[in-house]
């Protein structure tokens, strides 16, 4: 009797455990409730002043040994706008480029890449100005627009 009775005592618990531990739907709305009465807190950004970007470091030019594919010669100084391993990439760009009314050349350098430039020049000054511009007017589609020194 004695092994019923804990048996018994046993299921009494841990039915008013299961019981007692559940959770209502009306707890879980006024929590709810609470949480949405609540009013969002709003940031307020003043703007100070307007600052100045500092002037970037003069970057220096890659240098490489470059061999015209097609296009115009090269000068000192190009201004790349893409890179490719495959030259059908390369023409292809250089079309899209044409089709713009640019006059854009294909050059290979040593380790067989194909580099698409934009624009060639004998000076470094105006190299970095046309990059600038290039990054500005074609933002999104030549933002890594870089200045290549042609190795001698």
């Amino acid at each position: 009797m004695n092994s019923k009775n804990s048996l018994f005592t046993i299921l009494f618990i841990s039915l008013f455990v299961l019981v007692g531990c559940k959770s209502s739907q009306s707890n879980y709305q006024t929590s709810y409730e609470q949480a949405t009465a609540k009013k969002p807190t709003v940031y307020v950004i003043e703007e100070v002043g307007a600052t100045e970007k500092a002037p970037a470091a003069p970057e220096v030019p890659q240098k490489e040994r470059l061999t015209t594919v097609s296009g115009p010669a090269v000068n000192a100084y190009s201004v790349v706008v893409g890179s490719f391993v495959n030259k059908t990439n390369a023409t292809s760009l250089q079309e899209r480029l044409k089709e713009q009314g640019y006059t854009p050349t294909i050059a290979q350098n040593d380790k067989k890449m194909y580099r698409v430039i934009l624009d060639t020049f004998a000076d470094k000054y105006q190299a970095d100005q046309f990059k600038d511009n290039v990054i500005k007017k074609f933002a999104p589609e030549f933002p890594d627009a870089w200045v290549l020194e042609q190795e001698k």
